[in-house]
């Protein structure tokens, strides 16, 4: 739980989380442990910490996979995104453009609709 300046709470807990994600109106994906910017110099070890532990955690307190990534401030060394890559099934990033040279119609269709 964490608390802003003035002792107001600026975080969600896992029940609320929970009664969220049971609402069927919002889906939850993975972030980091703890907002740690994926910037290159990283440890490895930390690396998979945050990666793959705030995967794990989502997973354990949702029943659930946590299927996608949102890289924290859109940070993004080589590591980080190979070890994403290994665990995720997509990423989102503040790169603006295509991420991916490969793109298909469906996601054609989505970045028409507003969608990407």
């Amino acid at each position: 739980l964490g608390l802003a300046a003035d002792n107001r709470r600026d975080l969600l807990d896992w029940a609320e989380v929970r009664k969220m994600k049971d609402s069927g109106l919002v889906r939850f994906g993975s972030h980091t442990c703890n907002h740690t910017r994926l910037v290159e110099g990283l440890d490895e070890a930390l690396i998979v910490r945050e990666i793959e532990g705030s995967r794990t955690r989502l997973e354990d307190e949702l029943g659930e996979s946590a299927r996608f990534f949102c890289y924290p401030n859109g940070d993004c060394s080589a590591a980080a995104l190979a070890r994403v890559r290994a665990c995720y099934s997509g990423a989102v990033s503040t790169q603006i453009g295509w991420n991916d040279v490969t793109a298909t119609p469906r996601g054609f269709r989505a970045r028409l609709t507003g969608w990407l």
